[in-house]
């Protein structure tokens, strides 16, 4: 029984080890632990690296095919996916980026573009409990028979883009699925909708004109803008002012307001 109690012990406390683990990376299919190159026979053009010192997974002018799910990221602190060209990752009936355990990870890449995902993939992107991911400065499209989508949307799932081309399209059919759906936070950033005009963005998704999770295409564009930051807010609050100083009762959609100090957008 001792024996057994021991075992038990050491098992549980290398759980606890691994668990705490910062920035554990796996990468179509393989757990990275040092730095350096990743290859496989699904490394089609281009080359991908990590620095492991760095949290840092870099992908320069990448194709990537695979049946496997192809980003994974848990225990994520502050870890960084640099494009550098064109790059795909195209996952046949897995998910292209997952990101768990909580933490926070960001795309960024201005001379670079990702395709992430393609109509054959469970999602794009699948954000777990406690996860913010942050796409800056850069160009992605997201596809999957759902785009981008959090645990229940009630567990601090945060998607934040900032100054970046955004493309993402859900493949799926029925209600089921959608574009961007269950964050408890879905927020631009010097970035705006392009299309389609009859979508609106709410707290933790897009919805269409019935009030819908959006299942479809939806395009971004970055727009730097003088005011920085932009914070979208979706109710109607009391005591917010205008540009000018001035208390205002009336909302209109597009027009830029200040409510405790925050210039935000009405986008009702």
């Amino acid at each position: 029984m001792k024996k057994f109690f021991t075992f038990i012990f050491i098992f549980i406390s290398f759980i606890q080890i691994f668990a705490s683990e910062k920035n554990t990376l796996e990468f179509v299919g393989q757990t990275v632990n040092v730095s350096g190159p990743i290859t496989g026979d699904w490394l089609k053009e281009g080359s991908v690296t990590y620095d492991k010192e760095n949290a840092t997974l870099t992908l320069t002018d990448a194709k990537i095919a695979t049946t496997k799910r192809g980003i994974r990221i848990w225990n994520a602190d502050n870890f960084l996916i640099k494009i550098e060209g064109s790059c795909e990752l195209n996952c046949i009936n897995a998910y292209g980026l997952v990101i768990g355990q909580g933490g926070n990870a960001t795309i960024t890449g201005n001379t670079g573009t990702f395709i992430l995902g393609n109509k054959q993939s469970k999602a794009g992107i699948l954000l777990g409990k406690n996860c913010t991911l942050t796409i800056k400065d850069c160009s992605l499209e997201v596809n999957g028979l759902d785009g981008v989508c959090g645990y229940d949307g009630m567990s601090s799932e945060v998607l934040s883009v900032d100054n970046s081309n955004f493309t993402v399209q859900s493949f799926g059919k029925g209600y089921a699925y959608g574009a961007i759906y269950d964050l408890a936070l879905f927020e631009l950033k010097n970035t705006k909708l392009v299309s389609p005009q009859d979508v609106v963005c709410k707290t933790g998704r897009v919805e269409d004109s019935e009030g819908n999770k959006f299942n479809g295409k939806i395009v971004f564009k970055a727009e730097k803008s003088a005011i920085d930051p932009i914070t979208f807010i979706f109710d109607v609050p009391h005591d917010i002012f205008d540009l000018q100083g001035r208390k205002v009762y009336r909302l209109i959609p597009g027009h830029v307001y200040i409510k405790d100090g925050v210039k935000f957008i009405n986008h009702q």
